[in-house]
């Protein structure tokens, strides 16, 4: 048990570690596409400071809606990346034609499920941020409608489940322990913690979702030595 755990981990670290190459080696689109998220986190951080708000379900909202389509970006270059394409920004975007609306429904719909899991019980919120991880994922590989989005991801994680949330823990664990360092400085240092939130959007996003199409590779390769059938 206590080797299985160990070994799984060590997969977390290699998906990290390969994530991690792969954004250093094409640094430039991710760099354009997080310069986007830094610029939308000031404009978002400017609209709830003049509207005097600072909800986190406005934030949410704002992050589904408007953020979507870099994140939508970042994952076609993602994608682009692991399936060793010419990296093309340009084409990046333009096949997120006629997938918005349907990427922002399951966004919603995982974000409601999630909160709402959390909410209620811990554990039913770990479940649903687990098995609706790749739903966004698919929809940028082709499938259709929402339904087909979410099964296909709860199908893919279904006999990997702890691998997935052990590298997904990993993955949120990099972009929140910086997070809180930000936050733990900012009574002290208001203009540095705001300067290293920004470069912290600026990188992490990007690297979240190259993070997912790596994993989702990784795993695909986990589950063929598990001769789990897709």
């Amino acid at each position: 048990m206590e080797e299985g755990i160990s070994a799984e981990i060590s997969e977390a670290v290699e998906t990290i570690k390969t994530a991690g190459k792969l954004y250093l080696a094409n640094w430039y689109p991710f760099l354009i596409i997080g310069l986007g998220f830094g610029i939308l986190n000031e404009l978002t951080n400017a609209m709830m400071s003049i509207f005097n708000t600072g909800s986190f379900g406005i934030a949410l909202v704002v992050n589904i809606f408007v953020s979507s389509f870099l994140t939508m970006a970042a994952l076609n270059v993602s994608l682009q990346i692991v399936r060793q394409e010419k990296v093309n920004l340009g084409r990046a975007f333009s096949d997120i034609r006629g997938k918005y609306l349907l990427y922002i429904s399951v966004s919603l719909l995982s974000a409601f499920a999630i909160v709402t899991g959390f909410f209620l019980l811990i554990l039913p919120g770990i479940y649903f941020v687990t098995v609706f991880y790749f739903a966004d994922l698919y929809v940028m590989m082709g499938k259709n409608t929402t339904m087909d989005a979410f099964k296909s991801s709860i199908h893919f994680v279904k006999g990997v489940f702890r691998q997935v949330f052990l590298c997904l823990l990993l993955i949120v664990c990099l972009i929140l322990i910086p997070m809180a360092i930000c936050q733990n400085i900012q009574s002290q240092h208001l203009l540095l913690s705001k300067i290293l939130m920004l470069i912290l959007s600026i990188f992490a996003a990007p690297f979240a979702s190259l993070g997912k199409v790596v994993l989702h590779e990784r795993v695909k390769k986990i589950k063929n030595k598990l001769m789990i059938k897709e």
